[in-house]
C-alpha cells in the first residue's frame, strides 16, 4: 500500500476490513518487538549469568518468562482468528437463530 487509505471514503464493509488489518498489522508489530526484545534480554542476561556465576544458570528464568509472554502473543497474533474470528461468529449466530425457531 502506497499510501493511507481513509477509511471514510470506502464502503462500510470495507472500512471494517481495513480497520481489522490494521489491528493485526499493530499485533504482528508488537510481536516481533517482544521476540526482538526477548533475544536481546536474554542474551545480556545469559552473558552475565554466565560470567558472574556460570555453575547457577538463573538466566534460564528469564528464558522461561519470555517463553510464556511469547506463547500467548502468538496464540493472540496466528490464532486468534482461526479460535474466534468471523467464521465461529457467523456459525454461532446461524446455530442461536436456528435454536430460537426451533
Amino acid at each position: 500500500m502506497t499510501g493511507s487509505v481513509a477509511p471514510s471514503a470506502l464502503p462500510p464493509a470495507e472500512a471494517e476490513a481495513l480497520h481489522r488489518a490494521r489491528k493485526q498489522v499493530k499485533r504482528l508489530r508488537d510481536f516481533y518487538v517482544l521476540c526482538g526484545t526477548a533475544l536481546l534480554v536474554v542474551g545480556l542476561t545469559a552473558v552475565v549469568n554466565l560470567v558472574t556465576d556460570p555453575d547457577r544458570l538463573w538466566f534460564l528464568w528469564v528464558v522461561f518468562g519470555f517463553a510464556i509472554a511469547i506463547g500467548f502473543s502468538a496464540l493472540d497474533v496466528f490464532a486468534r482468528d482461526r479460535l474466534l474470528g468471523a467464521a465461529w461468529e457467523e456459525r454461532k449466530l446461524r446455530e442461536i437463530i436456528e435454536r430460537r425457531r426451533a
